[in-house]
Protein backbone atom coordinates (compact mmCIF):
# COMPACT_ATOMS: atom_id res chain seq x y z
CA UNK A 1 0.00 0.00 0.00
CA UNK A 2 1.21 3.30 -0.88
CA UNK A 3 2.13 6.31 1.23
CA UNK A 4 -0.82 8.30 -0.56
CA UNK A 5 -2.89 6.19 0.37
CA UNK A 6 -2.46 7.05 4.30
CA UNK A 7 -1.78 10.64 3.77
CA UNK A 8 -5.42 11.24 4.60
CA UNK A 9 -5.99 9.11 7.82
CA UNK A 10 -2.43 10.73 8.62
CA UNK A 11 -3.77 14.18 8.17
CA UNK A 12 -6.83 13.37 9.93
CA UNK A 13 -4.82 11.56 13.05
CA UNK A 14 -2.86 14.66 13.20
CA UNK A 15 -5.50 17.21 13.00
CA UNK A 16 -7.38 15.60 16.07
CA UNK A 17 -4.34 15.15 17.82
CA UNK A 18 -3.62 18.97 17.99
CA UNK A 19 -7.11 19.38 18.49
CA UNK A 20 -6.94 17.54 21.14
CA UNK A 21 -3.58 19.34 22.25
CA UNK A 22 -5.56 22.75 21.90
CA UNK A 23 -8.40 21.86 23.57
CA UNK A 24 -6.49 20.84 26.45
CA UNK A 25 -4.65 24.02 26.69
CA UNK A 26 -7.51 26.09 26.92
CA UNK A 27 -8.83 24.07 29.35
CA UNK A 28 -6.05 24.67 31.43
CA UNK A 29 -6.13 28.34 30.52
CA UNK A 30 -9.32 28.31 31.23
CA UNK A 31 -8.77 26.49 35.23
CA UNK A 32 -5.53 28.46 35.58
CA UNK A 33 -7.68 32.02 34.94
CA UNK A 34 -10.45 30.65 37.04
CA UNK A 35 -8.21 30.05 40.18
CA UNK A 36 -6.54 33.69 40.20
CA UNK A 37 -9.94 35.20 39.38
CA UNK A 38 -11.34 33.26 42.78
CA UNK A 39 -8.07 34.73 44.61
CA UNK A 40 -8.63 37.92 43.75
CA UNK A 41 -12.27 37.78 44.14
CA UNK A 42 -12.24 36.43 47.74
CA UNK A 43 -9.49 39.17 48.92
CA UNK A 44 -12.00 41.61 47.88
CA UNK A 45 -14.56 39.97 49.81
CA UNK A 46 -12.82 40.11 52.94
CA UNK A 47 -11.21 43.33 52.36
CA UNK A 48 -7.39 42.34 52.27
CA UNK A 49 -8.09 40.73 55.87
CA UNK A 50 -4.60 38.70 55.87
CA UNK A 51 -5.77 36.15 58.64
CA UNK A 52 -9.37 35.99 56.49
CA UNK A 53 -7.19 35.42 53.60
CA UNK A 54 -5.21 32.39 54.74
CA UNK A 55 -8.18 30.90 56.06
CA UNK A 56 -10.36 30.72 53.09
CA UNK A 57 -7.98 30.39 50.43
CA UNK A 58 -7.16 26.83 51.03
CA UNK A 59 -10.27 26.25 49.40
CA UNK A 60 -9.45 27.36 45.50
CA UNK A 61 -5.62 26.07 46.84
CA UNK A 62 -7.05 22.57 46.80
CA UNK A 63 -9.26 22.52 44.08
CA UNK A 64 -6.09 23.29 42.24
CA UNK A 65 -3.58 20.36 43.74
CA UNK A 66 -2.55 21.05 46.99
CA UNK A 67 -3.01 18.63 49.87
CA UNK A 68 -1.97 20.30 52.57
CA UNK A 69 -1.10 23.95 54.12
CA UNK A 70 0.21 24.51 57.81
CA UNK A 71 0.56 28.38 58.65
CA UNK A 72 2.49 29.36 61.79
CA UNK A 73 1.75 33.21 62.31
CA UNK A 74 3.02 35.76 65.07
CA UNK A 75 0.31 38.62 64.80
CA UNK A 76 1.49 41.64 66.78
CA UNK A 77 2.57 39.13 69.99
CA UNK A 78 -0.34 36.86 69.34
CA UNK A 79 0.97 33.27 67.95
CA UNK A 80 -1.43 31.13 66.08
CA UNK A 81 -0.92 27.88 64.04
CA UNK A 82 -3.46 26.86 61.26
CA UNK A 83 -3.56 23.75 59.44
CA UNK A 84 -5.37 22.71 56.26
CA UNK A 85 -5.64 19.74 54.46
CA UNK A 86 -4.49 15.80 54.71
CA UNK A 87 -1.44 15.04 56.69
CA UNK A 88 1.39 15.86 54.97
CA UNK A 89 3.98 13.02 53.89
CA UNK A 90 7.59 12.41 52.10
CA UNK A 91 6.15 12.06 48.74
CA UNK A 92 4.42 15.75 48.52
CA UNK A 93 6.87 18.44 47.17
CA UNK A 94 6.97 20.80 49.54
CA UNK A 95 6.61 25.19 49.39
CA UNK A 96 7.30 27.25 51.81
CA UNK A 97 6.33 31.48 51.99
CA UNK A 98 7.91 33.69 54.42
CA UNK A 99 6.61 37.17 55.07
CA UNK A 100 7.99 39.35 57.98
CA UNK A 101 6.85 42.97 58.46
CA UNK A 102 7.26 44.75 61.61
CA UNK A 103 5.01 42.88 63.72
CA UNK A 104 3.60 40.39 61.59
CA UNK A 105 5.63 36.97 60.82
CA UNK A 106 4.55 34.42 58.29
CA UNK A 107 5.54 31.07 57.99
CA UNK A 108 3.53 28.93 55.28
CA UNK A 109 4.23 25.58 54.11
CA UNK A 110 2.37 23.92 51.92
CA UNK A 111 2.35 20.55 49.96
CA UNK A 112 1.24 19.50 46.57
CA UNK A 113 2.35 16.12 44.96
CA UNK A 114 5.52 16.21 41.93
CA UNK A 115 3.17 16.97 39.27
CA UNK A 116 4.98 17.82 35.58
CA UNK A 117 4.13 19.85 32.75
CA UNK A 118 1.48 22.13 32.39
CA UNK A 119 -0.04 21.26 35.82
CA UNK A 120 2.62 21.71 37.37
CA UNK A 121 2.63 25.33 35.97
CA UNK A 122 -0.67 25.68 36.81
CA UNK A 123 -0.39 24.79 40.51
CA UNK A 124 3.57 27.27 40.45
CA UNK A 125 1.06 30.09 38.89
CA UNK A 126 -1.51 30.09 41.35
CA UNK A 127 0.50 29.66 44.58
CA UNK A 128 2.27 33.12 43.12
CA UNK A 129 -0.94 34.41 43.26
CA UNK A 130 -1.36 33.84 46.67
CA UNK A 131 2.10 34.93 47.74
CA UNK A 132 1.52 38.07 46.23
CA UNK A 133 -2.01 38.79 47.35
CA UNK A 134 -0.73 38.05 50.77
CA UNK A 135 2.67 40.11 50.69
CA UNK A 136 -0.42 42.87 49.69
CA UNK A 137 -2.09 42.58 52.38
CA UNK A 138 0.50 41.80 54.84
CA UNK A 139 1.81 45.75 54.06
CA UNK A 140 -1.78 46.80 53.48
CA UNK A 141 -2.10 45.93 57.43
CA UNK A 142 0.97 47.68 58.63
CA UNK A 143 0.18 50.58 56.68
CA UNK A 144 -3.02 50.67 59.17
CA UNK A 145 -1.23 50.04 61.78
CA UNK A 146 0.67 53.89 60.64
CA UNK A 147 -2.66 55.40 60.20
CA UNK A 148 -3.53 54.33 63.77
CA UNK A 149 -0.52 55.65 65.54
CA UNK A 150 -1.02 59.06 63.48
CA UNK A 151 -4.97 59.27 64.50
CA UNK A 152 -3.61 58.70 67.81
CA UNK A 153 -1.16 61.42 68.10
CA UNK A 154 -3.72 63.79 66.10
CA UNK A 155 -5.98 62.82 69.08
CA UNK A 156 -3.46 63.72 71.39
CA UNK A 157 -3.56 67.18 70.22
CA UNK A 158 -7.19 67.87 70.82
CA UNK A 159 -6.17 66.46 74.17
CA UNK A 160 -3.29 69.51 74.38
CA UNK A 161 -5.88 71.90 73.88
CA UNK A 162 -8.39 70.69 76.15
CA UNK A 163 -6.08 70.97 78.59
CA UNK A 164 -5.02 74.93 77.79
CA UNK A 165 -9.34 75.30 78.01
CA UNK A 166 -9.37 73.75 81.19
CA UNK A 167 -6.21 75.51 82.42
CA UNK A 168 -7.86 78.89 81.47
CA UNK A 169 -11.72 77.69 82.87
CA UNK A 170 -9.29 77.52 86.15
CA UNK A 171 -8.05 81.02 86.17
CA UNK A 172 -11.18 82.38 85.39
CA UNK A 173 -12.68 80.76 88.08
CA UNK A 174 -10.58 82.26 90.54
CA UNK A 175 -10.75 85.51 89.28
CA UNK A 176 -14.80 85.23 89.58
CA UNK A 177 -14.74 83.77 93.01
CA UNK A 178 -12.50 86.33 94.47
CA UNK A 179 -14.92 89.22 93.30
CA UNK A 180 -18.49 87.60 94.10
CA UNK A 181 -19.15 89.49 97.22
CA UNK A 182 -22.68 89.50 97.89
CA UNK A 183 -25.20 86.53 97.75
CA UNK A 184 -26.50 87.96 94.36
CA UNK A 185 -23.38 87.81 92.82
CA UNK A 186 -22.50 84.06 94.94
CA UNK A 187 -25.88 82.75 93.39
CA UNK A 188 -24.84 83.49 89.89
CA UNK A 189 -21.78 82.18 89.62
CA UNK A 190 -23.54 79.20 91.18
CA UNK A 191 -25.64 79.05 88.47
CA UNK A 192 -23.27 79.65 85.43
CA UNK A 193 -20.86 76.71 87.47
CA UNK A 194 -23.48 74.45 86.92
CA UNK A 195 -24.01 75.08 82.95
CA UNK A 196 -20.59 75.40 82.31
CA UNK A 197 -18.81 72.07 84.52
CA UNK A 198 -20.86 69.35 82.42
CA UNK A 199 -18.66 70.30 79.30
CA UNK A 200 -15.90 70.97 81.47
CA UNK A 201 -15.81 67.40 83.20
CA UNK A 202 -16.36 65.27 79.93
CA UNK A 203 -12.87 67.90 78.64
CA UNK A 204 -11.01 66.55 81.99
CA UNK A 205 -12.02 63.00 81.11
CA UNK A 206 -10.59 63.49 77.51
CA UNK A 207 -7.42 64.77 79.73
CA UNK A 208 -7.22 61.66 81.91
CA UNK A 209 -7.52 59.15 79.22
CA UNK A 210 -3.69 60.15 77.23
CA UNK A 211 -1.87 59.61 81.29
CA UNK A 212 -3.02 56.18 80.88
CA UNK A 213 -0.72 56.02 78.55
CA UNK A 214 1.87 57.69 80.37
CA UNK A 215 5.54 55.75 79.39
CA UNK A 216 7.08 56.70 82.84
CA UNK A 217 6.86 53.61 84.86
CA UNK A 218 8.99 54.74 87.80
CA UNK A 219 6.80 55.68 90.31
CA UNK A 220 7.16 51.61 92.08
CA UNK A 221 5.10 51.50 95.27
CA UNK A 222 3.33 48.92 97.51
CA UNK A 223 -0.35 49.15 96.08
CA UNK A 224 -3.08 46.75 97.06
CA UNK A 225 -4.37 45.44 94.01
CA UNK A 226 -7.71 44.88 95.30
CA UNK A 227 -8.14 48.19 96.45
CA UNK A 228 -6.90 49.74 92.72
CA UNK A 229 -9.34 47.67 91.17
CA UNK A 230 -12.36 48.84 93.00
CA UNK A 231 -11.14 52.52 92.23
CA UNK A 232 -11.30 52.15 88.71
CA UNK A 233 -14.17 50.38 89.02
CA UNK A 234 -16.42 52.81 90.99
CA UNK A 235 -14.78 56.17 88.87
CA UNK A 236 -16.18 54.28 85.49
CA UNK A 237 -19.40 53.61 87.10
CA UNK A 238 -18.57 49.47 86.48
CA UNK A 239 -20.12 46.70 88.99
CA UNK A 240 -17.14 45.35 90.14
CA UNK A 241 -17.32 42.10 92.75
CA UNK A 242 -13.06 41.72 93.66
CA UNK A 243 -12.51 38.28 95.74
CA UNK A 244 -8.67 38.08 96.87
CA UNK A 245 -6.31 40.12 97.16
CA UNK A 246 -2.44 40.75 96.41
CA UNK A 247 0.08 43.15 98.32
CA UNK A 248 2.25 43.85 95.23
CA UNK A 249 5.44 46.58 94.65
CA UNK A 250 5.09 47.61 91.47
CA UNK A 251 4.21 50.85 89.47
CA UNK A 252 1.17 52.23 90.01
CA UNK A 253 0.65 54.09 86.53
CA UNK A 254 1.29 50.53 84.64
CA UNK A 255 -0.65 48.83 86.81
CA UNK A 256 -3.59 51.34 86.89
CA UNK A 257 -3.71 51.44 83.05
CA UNK A 258 -3.72 47.88 82.48
CA UNK A 259 -7.01 47.22 84.72
CA UNK A 260 -7.89 50.45 83.25
CA UNK A 261 -7.68 49.40 79.80
CA UNK A 262 -9.26 46.01 80.85
CA UNK A 263 -12.39 47.53 82.87
CA UNK A 264 -13.25 50.08 79.66
CA UNK A 265 -14.16 46.69 77.16
CA UNK A 266 -16.32 45.42 80.04
CA UNK A 267 -18.00 49.31 80.02
CA UNK A 268 -17.97 48.87 75.84
CA UNK A 269 -19.99 45.58 76.15
CA UNK A 270 -22.34 46.24 79.19
CA UNK A 271 -25.52 45.69 77.45
CA UNK A 272 -24.44 42.28 76.49
CA UNK A 273 -23.07 41.64 79.85
CA UNK A 274 -23.45 41.39 83.38
CA UNK A 275 -21.43 42.40 86.53
CA UNK A 276 -18.05 41.49 86.78
CA UNK A 277 -16.25 39.67 89.04
CA UNK A 278 -12.58 39.74 89.75
CA UNK A 279 -10.64 37.11 91.62
CA UNK A 280 -6.84 37.51 92.70
CA UNK A 281 -4.59 34.75 93.30
CA UNK A 282 -0.88 34.95 94.57
CA UNK A 283 1.13 31.77 93.88
CA UNK A 284 5.21 31.45 94.00
CA UNK A 285 5.68 35.43 93.20
CA UNK A 286 3.32 35.66 90.56
CA UNK A 287 -0.27 37.21 90.67
CA UNK A 288 -3.07 36.03 88.74
CA UNK A 289 -6.05 37.95 88.30
CA UNK A 290 -9.16 36.71 86.01
CA UNK A 291 -11.41 38.81 85.42
CA UNK A 292 -14.61 37.59 84.00
CA UNK A 293 -18.26 38.65 83.25
CA UNK A 294 -21.65 36.38 82.74
CA UNK A 295 -22.67 36.72 78.73
CA UNK A 296 -26.34 37.93 78.71
CA UNK A 297 -26.83 37.89 75.41
CA UNK A 298 -24.62 35.47 72.67
CA UNK A 299 -21.61 37.29 71.46
CA UNK A 300 -19.91 36.10 67.95
CA UNK A 301 -16.69 34.04 68.90
CA UNK A 302 -13.53 36.57 68.98
CA UNK A 303 -9.77 34.96 68.06
CA UNK A 304 -7.03 36.39 70.48
CA UNK A 305 -5.55 37.72 67.31
CA UNK A 306 -8.44 39.95 66.76
CA UNK A 307 -9.00 41.11 70.28
CA UNK A 308 -5.03 42.36 70.25
CA UNK A 309 -4.84 44.22 67.07
CA UNK A 310 -3.71 47.70 67.21
CA UNK A 311 -5.99 49.02 65.34
CA UNK A 312 -7.83 52.65 66.24
CA UNK A 313 -11.44 52.16 66.15
CA UNK A 314 -14.32 53.69 68.11
CA UNK A 315 -16.32 50.84 67.69
CA UNK A 316 -18.69 49.72 70.69
CA UNK A 317 -16.96 46.24 70.90
CA UNK A 318 -14.26 48.02 73.25
CA UNK A 319 -11.46 46.72 70.83
CA UNK A 320 -8.06 48.60 69.43
CA UNK A 321 -5.35 50.29 70.76
CA UNK A 322 -6.61 50.02 74.37
CA UNK A 323 -5.75 45.99 74.68
CA UNK A 324 -2.72 45.91 72.74
CA UNK A 325 -1.08 48.71 75.00
CA UNK A 326 -2.46 46.21 77.86
CA UNK A 327 -0.24 43.61 76.74
CA UNK A 328 2.80 45.92 75.62
CA UNK A 329 2.79 46.90 79.15
CA UNK A 330 2.76 43.53 80.74
CA UNK A 331 5.64 42.49 78.41
CA UNK A 332 7.51 45.23 80.01
CA UNK A 333 7.31 43.68 83.47
CA UNK A 334 7.39 39.88 82.19
CA UNK A 335 3.85 39.29 82.52
CA UNK A 336 1.10 38.33 80.51
CA UNK A 337 -2.42 38.37 79.38
CA UNK A 338 -5.36 36.05 77.95
CA UNK A 339 -8.20 36.43 76.02
CA UNK A 340 -10.82 34.24 77.09
CA UNK A 341 -14.63 33.20 75.79
CA UNK A 342 -17.47 30.89 76.55
CA UNK A 343 -20.73 30.29 75.92
CA UNK A 344 -21.12 31.98 79.68
CA UNK A 345 -18.55 33.83 80.37
CA UNK A 346 -15.67 36.59 78.54
CA UNK A 347 -12.57 37.80 79.87
CA UNK A 348 -8.87 37.96 80.51
CA UNK A 349 -6.56 36.30 82.59
CA UNK A 350 -3.63 38.40 83.76
CA UNK A 351 -0.65 37.12 85.27
CA UNK A 352 2.44 39.36 86.33
CA UNK A 353 4.87 39.50 89.09
CA UNK A 354 4.15 40.21 92.61
CA UNK A 355 7.13 42.80 93.02
CA UNK A 356 9.28 44.31 90.49
CA UNK A 357 12.93 46.72 91.20
CA UNK A 358 12.95 50.03 91.51
CA UNK A 359 14.85 52.18 89.25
Amino acid sequence: MSIELWLPAIFLFSGALLGAVGFYLRLQSQQLQKAIANLYDLNRSVNQDVLDFIDQAWLFLAQNGFQNMVCESLWYGEPQTLVKGAPANQSLQTYEINIEEDAIKLHLVLSAPKWRGEKQLLLEMVLQTFEMLLSFNVANKTKQFFVSQKRLEDYQLFVQHDTKNIAQFIALLEAQVSQAQTDEQKLKLVNRLKELLPSIVLRANRVTQPLWQSKSFDDVQPLSLKATIETLARSMLLSVKVEGDAQILHSHTLVTQVFHNLLDNFKAHAQDLGGVKVTILVDSGLVSVDLLSDVIKPLPPLSSQRVFEPFWTTSKSGLGLGLFIVRALLVKVQGKVKFVQTAQNLGFQVVLPSHIEKK
